[in-house]
Formats: C-alpha cells, structure tokens, sequence
C-alpha cells in the first residue's frame, strides 16, 4: 500500500502537534505574494488533511494504518490489537499462539509541544506481561527548518521492519529484526536538510533498560529520500553492550532502502553489521534480508520475505547460520480490519529445517 505523498518536514510538524491549519497560514505571509508558493501551500494542507483523514505515514510507509485519526491537536486515542497462531511441524509438532493490545494516546499542550504514551498487553502461551512501548516528548524547536527533539523512549528510528506488527508488511520477522534494537531510551534530534534527514541520538540502552547510571550509547541515522517513491537509509550505533558490562562495546550498522516501484509494489532490504568488543574477544554478526508487497485489489495482497543472518558465535541466535524465506496472502475485511496467512521456512543448523504455518488478524479503532 503506498504511502502518503507527504514531505519530510511536514511530516514531523504535524507528527509533533502543529496544526495545519496555522501552518499554512504562516507559509502563505511568508510567501509575501508569491503566487506559485501559496498554491504549493494550499496543496500540501490538503495533503495533510487526507492523512489525517486516512492514516499519518510512518517513516517505513506502507502497510501501517491509523488507528483515530491524526494529530490535528488536543488529544488523540489510538487502539490496536494483533491476534496470531503458529503451527510448526518440525523438527518436533508444537503449536503458539498470542495476542496483543496496544493502547496509544498523544496530547499536544502547544503547536510546538506534544506528549505521546502507548501501552502493550501482551499474553503468549503461558506467559503474560505490560510493558511501556513509548513514553516521550516531541518538541518543534525550529518551524522553518523542521527541527523536532524527541525526549524519552521511542522506537528505534532505524531497521527496515517496524517495531509493531500492524506497521508491517509481512508477517513474521526476518532474522535481522532480533539482531539490532527495537526500543531506545534517551534523546534523539531530527533535522531535514533538503533530501536529507539527520537523526543523531544519545541513548542509555534499548529494549527495557532504564538505568541512567552508566555510559550511554550514540548513534547517528542519514536518511536519503529523492522523492517520495525511495529511501536509503545508513545508521551507525556504538555503546556500551549491557548496563552491568559497560567495558563491552556493540557497534552496528544498518544500510536500507525502500523503493515503491509503482503504487502497489514495494520492496525492500537490508544489510546488518555488528560486533562486540568483549575482554574474552570480538565476537561479530551480520545478515541481509529483503521484502516485497504487492496489492492485487484494494482488499487483497501478497508477499514475500527473505533474510540470512551469519552469527559464528552465537550471540543473537544458538544457530551459526540460518536462513529463512516466507510468503503469504492479506485479506483487508475492513480498512481497519486486516487478516494475514504465512507460510514460512527456516534452516538453523543442518538437519534442523523448519517449516511452519502462520495466521495474524489485527484491527484498530
């Protein structure tokens, strides 16, 4: 599905709390009479009005979709729920099953200040838990250079699969996506200049480390988008490996790239490095993965996924290399309501080939 055709820096502004309306007001005094410039105003607050109406872009664009609206302003509910089954028969028959209920709410206190908080319920088999997705503060500290500082935990702003799976395009994840971050706690500044975006980010860990107490990590995202259709993406990551082992230091790269070959095929890939510097010795990882997704009406969809990940150490997964491919089929009953069947294969170790079947449903409101 593709995305919004919104730029970069509106993006963010509506993202943080301004409103559209006020925006186009300034721009259109700013322009001065500038005829060609107000009616480029005049089309981009129509843009932003669609996605508000429709579903804000994120930042991996297809295959997410709002679950009320937008950010126009005061406060704004948001609800997902994600229900999958897994069926895998070999190397031994088991069977797993989830769900999962994402709770979001966003308030903007002034045009340049917005706060955001998602909660997650998450049960599996046996085990059950409540976790803090995001908790973080959006502030516009530059209106006329799109400059947003976002304070807090947040998503990982890099990876070519979403952190949530209603972002997503496929099914199950690739092997890269449990390989790097998912969530990050700390500071992070986006600054749009021209077709660039720079993210560089001073965190104290990811997934649910809170502990302030030690060394933080820093990393820096350079996104390229030329036009609404690709993006490339780099991000370099260098820190401390754990809180309580901060004399150990990860470093990762992420390169990715999304391309919307036309309005209903997109694809994408990724390539990851990573490494330890540990007293006992380096111990390093990398992987590829792409993905596609193409829309066969406006209800139905396939696609594919592939990813490699080399880890001769064991240190993301027990297997030394492994490689998994899926396929699968999206049916939308509602355009808030989606159901997704996969098939997926996976060689760990030799002699220890997988396959498994998978269904998801999720719907917001």
């Amino acid at each position: 599905m593709k995305r919004c055709a919104i730029p970069i820096i509106l993006g963010l502004l509506v993202v943080a709390g301004w409103p559209a309306g006020a925006m186009a007001a300034e721009a259109a005094a700013a322009a001065g009479g500038d005829a060609e410039l107000r009616q480029r105003v005049e089309a981009l607050e129509m843009q932003i009005e669609q996605m508000q109406r429709q579903g804000r872009p994120t930042e991996h664009g297809a295959g997410h979709r709002d679950g009320a609206g937008g950010y126009g302003g005061g406060l704004d509910f948001t609800a997902w729920v994600w229900l999958t089954y897994l069926y895998e028969s070999e190397p031994t028959r088991s069977t797993f099953w989830a769900w999962e209920v994402e709770l979001a709410a966003t308030h903007s206190f002034t045009p340049e200040l917005a706060a955001t908080f998602e909660l997650d319920f998450v049960d599996m088999n046996d085990s059950a838990r409540v976790t803090i997705e995001q908790a973080f503060l959006s502030m516009v500290l530059a209106r006329d250079h799109g400059t947003v500082l976002t304070v807090g935990k947040f998503n990982a702003p890099f990876g070519m699969e979403p952190r949530d799976f209603w972002d997503r395009t496929t099914g199950s994840t690739s092997l890269l996506f449990r390989a790097m971050p998912r969530d990050l706690v700390g500071v992070i500044l986006t600054q749009p200049i021209g077709d660039f975006t720079l993210q560089p980010l001073v965190v104290n860990g990811f997934e649910d480390n809170l502990d302030s107490n030690h060394q933080p990590s820093v990393g820096l995202v350079v996104a390229w988008e030329p036009s609404d259709d690709l993006r490339l993406a780099v991000t370099n990551y260098y820190g401390p490996e754990m809180a309580d082992r901060v004399g150990e230091k990860l470093y990762l790269l992420v390169v990715e790239g999304t391309w919307y070959v036309t309005p209903v095929l997109s694809v994408a890939g990724e390539y990851l490095y990573g490494s330890t510097e540990a007293v006992t010795g380096r111990q390093t990882w990398s992987g590829v993965a792409s993905e596609m997704s193409l829309d066969l009406s406006e209800r139905w969809r396939v696609f594919g996924r592939w990813s490699y990940l080399h880890d001769p150490d064991g240190f993301v997964m027990s297997g030394r290399r492994q490689q998994e491919f899926g396929v699968g089929v999206a049916l939308y009953l509602h355009p808030e309501v989606e159901c997704r069947a996969e098939y997926r294969r996976d060689w760990i170790n030799p002699g220890d080939n997988r396959h498994s079947v998978l269904a998801h449903v999720t719907f917001g409101f």
